[in-house]
């Protein structure tokens, strides 16, 4: 094994502070704001479906009060009153944050000097992320919730090759880039609503991948643990990618913020969503499983 001279590794150590400090600042803090949102948003829907029914018998209030918060939360209509102020926040707040997350998506990509390298390394870890949630599905019973057949790690690896192909199809740029925005526009002003009034089939096929409204059950039947269409999330995408390419195409900050201490654990959040998305799924649920096991229901994992 090749050892490194203190040279190389402070080498190494300048060359990772240099991206630290060439990143764009306003965007990590949005990024770790939307991926906050996600984690509390998982917590909350693991509770309130895998989890409830043992949380709401146990005899700990606090514990009893937080599943009906998180049942409310996930509820599509009124259960319990008292958190009638929770009633409908997720279907308000859920697809702005989500579109937000794919738009700064698309903008890293005008940062990214291998899109191609980029796209097929995070289909590897989709790949990797569906075969795990189908062991656990497998081995545990009850778990078909966390199925992840296609979810938002596919579909951005699928944004991510689709970009990669326009790129080297169209040398240009700036030409690029004015198809980005107008394919985007095309699919969420016309494909999106015209598939949206087809019937729905009668069976899953391989086209559950493009629209829900192409998915037989919905996705509780075709990817229930994570799912996101290619249409309408590739136009937040490919609009993202049109405002990294000019708004962003001298990569750099716009606003200008201080270098305060108590603004890195955020912007350190925001530089590693990728890698806090992959792991929060599999923690969240390892907590919850382990609190119910251990503390709310002795001997039960759900």
């Amino acid at each position: 094994m090749k050892t490194l001279t203190q040279q190389q590794k402070q080498d190494r150590k300048d060359a990772r502070i240099a991206r630290i400090r060439n990143r764009i600042p306003e965007l990590d803090i949005i990024r770790a704001i939307c991926i906050l949102l996600m984690v509390f948003d998982h917590t909350m829907v693991s509770i309130g479906t895998a989890f409830y029914y043992s949380w709401r018998s146990s005899s700990i209030q606090t514990v009893s009060d937080l599943a009906c918060f998180a049942y409310q939360y996930c509820a599509g209509r009124l259960h319990y009153p008292r958190y009638e102020w929770v009633y409908g926040l997720r279907e308000l707040v859920h697809p702005y944050v989500v579109a937000t997350f794919f738009i700064l998506c698309g903008i890293s990509c005008a940062f990214s000097r291998s899109n191609l390298r980029r796209g097929i390394r995070l289909a590897i870890v989709a790949a990797v992320y569906s075969g795990l949630s189908y062991l656990l599905t497998t081995l545990v019973p009850d778990m078909d919730d966390f199925l992840v057949v296609y979810g938002v790690l596919h579909m951005l690896a699928t944004c991510i090759l689709i970009w990669s192909l326009i790129t080297l199809l169209c040398r240009n740029r700036a030409a690029a880039t004015g198809i980005a925005f107008v394919l985007g526009c095309l699919v969420y002003f016309v494909l999106h609503p015209y598939i949206s009034s087809l019937p729905s089939p009668d069976h899953d096929s391989i086209l559950s991948i493009v629209h829900l409204n192409l998915t037989a059950d919905g996705l509780r039947e075709f990817s229930p643990g994570d799912y996101f269409p290619i249409i309408p999330n590739i136009a937040f995408f490919l609009w993202g990618v049109t405002i990294g390419n000019t708004v962003y195409r001298n990569k750099k900050a716009l606003i200008p913020l201080p270098d305060l201490k108590c603004s890195r654990p955020i912007l350190f959040i925001g530089r590693h969503t990728l890698e806090i998305y992959v792991l929060q799924a599999i923690v969240i649920a390892g907590v919850c499983a382990l609190l119910t096991y251990f503390w709310i229901s002795p001997g039960n994992w759900y």
